[in-house]
């Protein structure tokens, strides 16, 4: 007689495995993040696991009949759930860690992104958030840079954030640069500084007094200074910024993404 266990995925683990529910046919006696990431949804993704309707461990054996229940990372309600288990001594250590682990990741506020989202980066770099990016990176340096630097990996590759080295990531869903957006900022609902960091590098802008720009590296055109008053630069590229036409298109770009996050 096989051995089977019955799965469901909540929220937005229901697009990546591509499945709510299902029954899953086993041998031996696996661990539920081994037959969670065989389901297509990496261990990163995974908040909480309710085996029978009680907390476990992602690393809890699996048994037939089992009713597994997989939720991805929420906000209001994790927090008090996390405190709760963090300080309920009823609960094992291996418990508390994982909780532990994935408190933090709501701490964490810098990332680092794939070679195949250059273009949320771009969103996400002109919002002030904190993103490194190479499109020469391989994925054993966006592990390394991700590991020692405790930044959260974002990426299309389900495959490299089911490594075990990776302890913050997270799996872009959607494939137009726009529903990115929106997918990353209802995710992380993190606050931002629009216009203070360079698209190109990543570095924060500095301010700079239009007599300074008589003597800047980049010659800056004439008409250009004239018509603004406020400029910005980065140290890195010595790329100038100024509140020109690509300012208020981007401006009423990111007042329509707004408007589409919960």
């Amino acid at each position: 007689m096989k051995k089977f266990c019955y799965i469901r995925f909540y929220d937005r683990l229901k697009s990546i495995s591509n499945k709510e529910r299902c029954i899953f046919y086993f041998n031996g006696k696996p661990a539920i993040i081994d037959i969670v990431e065989s389901l297509g949804v990496p261990h990163t993704e995974v908040y909480l696991i309710l085996k029978n309707q009680t907390i476990v461990s992602i690393y809890d054996w699996v048994y037939p009949g089992d009713f597994i229940s997989v939720f991805p990372r929420m906000h209001t309600f994790f927090f008090d759930l996390y405190k709760q288990v963090l300080l309920d001594p009823a609960y094992p250590k291996k418990i508390k860690k994982e909780f532990w682990n994935r408190y933090q990741n709501y701490r964490i506020r810098q990332f680092v992104a794939d070679v195949h989202l250059g273009k949320l980066v771009k969103y996400l770099r002109f919002l002030g958030i904190d993103v490194l990016y190479n499109p020469s990176w391989d994925d054993d340096e966006l592990i390394e840079i991700s590991v020692s630097n405790k930044r959260i990996l974002l990426t299309q590759d389900k495959g490299i954030l089911k490594n075990k080295r990776v302890q913050h990531g997270f799996y872009i869903i959607h494939r137009d640069p726009e529903k990115q957006l929106e997918e990353f900022l209802n995710y992380f609902q993190i606050d931002f500084k629009p216009f203070t960091r360079c698209s190109l590098c990543n570095d924060l802008l500095i301010p700079i007094t239009k007599q300074d720009l008589d003597n800047f590296p980049i010659e800056i055109p004439e008409s250009i200074k004239q018509s603004y008053s406020e400029f910005c630069y980065c140290k890195s590229c010595y790329k100038v910024y100024w509140e020109g036409s690509h300012y208020e298109r981007l401006s009423n770009f990111f007042n329509k993404i707004f408007g589409n996050t919960t």
